[in-house]
């Protein structure tokens, strides 16, 4: 075997430590003039290749932990429209980034183009502090009218609170984090509508023409609750609903 060879041997000889192991024979390589190009440059490519994969598995084993300690995020918002429960960004950014943060994860939000007229594209990459990252997005209607379908924003701030609804949706959808109505009591201690007060929304329906069948269908479409009767309706959204039904 000839001097260089040996050389050219010498630095490019296979490593257990494929991390700090393999920079140490780049290293060399590199302050050798007579190692191969081609060699280096298929070195180099594998090194970003393994340096790739086991940042991945970092992420996913961190994902993994991460996600153990996701809870479910309380609604803190009522709709007025929709006549339902939500939980706002606040309270998701509140339930979510501190387990993030704590597992090396940092989420990133931005727009795109959307394909579907009306809707603004929302995306979110999701970053671990090893390197690799994931990408996700969504097409999210523009929310630039009210139920009856009239314009009630202007352009900037139905910009605004389309890229929130969908900053909220869209961390909500990353870790598999569903909401809920309240905070773990028993449901059966929400308190329900008096009888005075389902006969005020009789009467309503009653002075309105409306159907009470039908009624309580357009109830249980809007609220986050199941509704199989006007009685059933939360005390909390009595107000609103009796508004509701006589702008009708």
């Amino acid at each position: 075997m000839t001097a260089i060879a040996e050389r050219q041997e010498a630095a490019l000889a296979p490593v257990t430590d494929m991390g700090g192991g393999i920079l140490a024979v780049i290293d060399r390589a590199v302050r050798d003039p007579s190692v191969d190009v081609e060699k280096m440059e298929r070195l180099l490519a594998m090194h970003e290749r393994v340096m790739a994969e086991s940042a991945r598995k970092s992420f996913m084993a961190a994902f993994r932990d991460a996600k153990q300690e996701m809870k479910s995020v309380v609604r803190n918002k009522y709709n007025e429209q929709t006549k339902s429960g939500y939980a706002d960004l606040d309270a998701v950014s509140a339930q979510i980034d501190p387990i993030c943060e704590k597992h090396g994860f940092s989420m990133s939000f931005g727009s795109f183009p959307a394909t579907k007229e009306g809707h603004y594209g929302v995306s979110c990459v999701l970053m671990h502090e090893e390197g690799h990252e994931k990408e996700y997005s969504a097409e999210v209607p523009a929310d630039m009218t009210g139920m009856k379908g009239n314009q009630n924003k202007t352009a900037t701030h139905g910009f605004g609170s389309t890229m929130s609804y969908g900053r909220r949706y869209l961390k909500l959808m990353v870790w598999d984090i569903a909401t809920r109505d309240d905070d773990g009591n028993d449901a059966s201690a929400i308190e329900t509508i008096n009888p005075e007060q389902a006969q005020q929304l009789r009467d309503m329906l009653n002075i309105k023409g409306k159907s009470e069948p039908r009624f309580v269908t357009f109830l249980n479409d809007k609220c986050s609750y199941s509704i199989a009767k006007i009685e059933d309706l939360w005390a909390s959204d009595f107000a609103a609903v009796l508004t509701t039904l006589k702008a009708a």
